[in-house]
């Protein structure tokens, strides 16, 4: 469960915010890369495993367009390759049960990893995965990005909202999935949405908003994401599955990217990192570990139900892949 960008440029929740204090202390480790300055964690699962991407050194000095998909887990790194023996690869989810999915190319083909093999899953790209191995993303149906949920070989499109775009951006075990879609195609209006079985229902926005991105759910249908007005001031939101869309609680600009089972939410505000959790605010780039640590600019894209954190931020001179776990 984690943050997608879109493809275009006052009920209380079912679930309350997680009920837990925030940990008195953190270590911040690097995932690692394949000998360059970059790369990138995009998702954690329960058990520590955490998946992403970096680009790869095949010839000295020679890096470029070249990436691989990586699996981080307990302080070592594995190179997961590329499917069909490619020359792009980009890890995106993983399940508990270690199932990764991954797309190849420019997007345009979703795979899943499983014991050390690679399986075809369905076109375009996908963003997230749940344990029973159904995936969600979008691609290109042949006149408009559409949103997509596949499962079995079997894949589903997702409807639209009055537009012609859609993009999925998370889905839950439950079978909801949540993600963004034009209400109006000529002046790029978009809604945050909630799909189960074909039926398709507009999260609306925020008081005064015009905009709206649904970013992740959790397991008991929490969802959460950030509406913006035409000045593209974003504010975050917290909803279920029936709607009931009002502020996440974060004082200025914010945009959350990923909520766990027990309600956590991180993500970015006011230019920092944060985590949210029992409406105790931390901005992660502040934590004395990561400062000493000589990180700065994080940018979360997950957390697991554990409290660990993953993302990527600028350490040295690139770009680098973390996990950040509490004590």
């Amino acid at each position: 469960m984690k943050i997608r960008n879109f493809l275009l440029a006052a009920a209380a929740c079912a679930v309350s915010i997680a009920a837990s204090a925030a940990p008195p202390g953190w270590t911040i480790s690097e995932i690692g890369s394949f000998g360059t300055n970059i790369s990138q964690g995009n998702a954690v699962n329960n058990r520590g495993q955490v998946v992403g991407t970096s680009n790869k050194v095949i010839l000295p000095f020679h890096w470029a367009g070249i990436s691989r998909c990586l699996l981080w887990e307990n302080g070592a790194m594995q190179d997961l390759g590329a499917p069909q023996g490619g020359d792009f690869c980009q890890a995106m989810d993983i399940t508990d049960r270690g199932t990764v999915v991954a797309c190849t190319g420019y997007g345009d083909q979703a795979f899943l990893w499983k014991d050390g093999t690679w399986t075809f899953a369905a076109p375009g790209l996908p963003v997230a995965i749940n344990k029973f191995d159904a995936i969600v993303g979008s691609y290109w149906n042949g006149s408009a990005h559409r949103g997509f949920y596949a499962r079995d070989g079997a894949m589903s499109e997702i409807g639209s909202l009055g537009g012609s775009i859609t993009s999925a951006t998370a889905l839950n075990d439950k079978g909801y999935v949540v993600g963004v879609a034009t209400v109006n195609d000529m002046l790029g209006i978009a809604h945050a949405f909630v799909w189960k079985d074909g039926v398709i229902n507009d999260l609306g926005t925020l008081p005064g908003m015009e905009d709206s991105s649904a970013t992740d759910i959790n397991n008991h249908g929490v969802i959460v994401g950030y509406s913006t007005t035409t000045w593209n001031d974003r504010t975050g939101f917290i909803a279920d599955v029936t709607g009931g869309m009002r502020p996440l609680g974060i004082g200025g600009w914010s945009e959350p990217a990923a909520i766990n089972d027990r309600g956590a939410v991180v993500g970015r505000a006011n230019d920092k990192a944060f985590l949210y959790d029992n409406g105790t605010l931390t901005y992660l780039d502040d934590i004395p570990a990561v400062r000493a640590a000589g990180w700065t600019f994080l940018n979360p894209t997950d957390i697991n139900d554990r409290g660990w954190i993953t993302g990527y931020g600028s350490r040295g001179t690139g770009l680098a892949g973390f996990v950040l776990i509490p004590k």
